[in-house]
């Protein structure tokens, strides 16, 4: 629930198979990014300093990729996760 149903990409598996990274769909937060660990029943928030997050995906190597929105323009910003 409350998760951001983006157009072009949405909530992501992480290579290990056990998180899930997404944006969650919270105006009063600026759309915060969170990481979902299945096998710890977690959902912690990725500290990010952006807004308005959205089209969140990861590669094999556990690199993310988002979009987010500086300064009225879209931005892609590209993070690798500590595991």
């Amino acid at each position: 629930m409350d998760v951001i149903p983006d157009v072009e990409m949405g909530p992501s598996w992480m290579p290990d198979s056990s998180r899930i990274v997404f944006v969650k769909n919270d105006r009063q937060e600026y759309n915060p990014i969170y990481v979902a660990d299945l096998k710890q029943k977690t959902v912690v928030p990725l500290k990010t300093e952006t807004k308005m997050n959205h089209d969140i995906t990861c590669s094999v190597d556990g690199t993310i990729a988002f979009r987010a929105q500086v300064d009225q323009w879209d931005q892609v910003f590209v993070m690798k996760l500590k595991d």
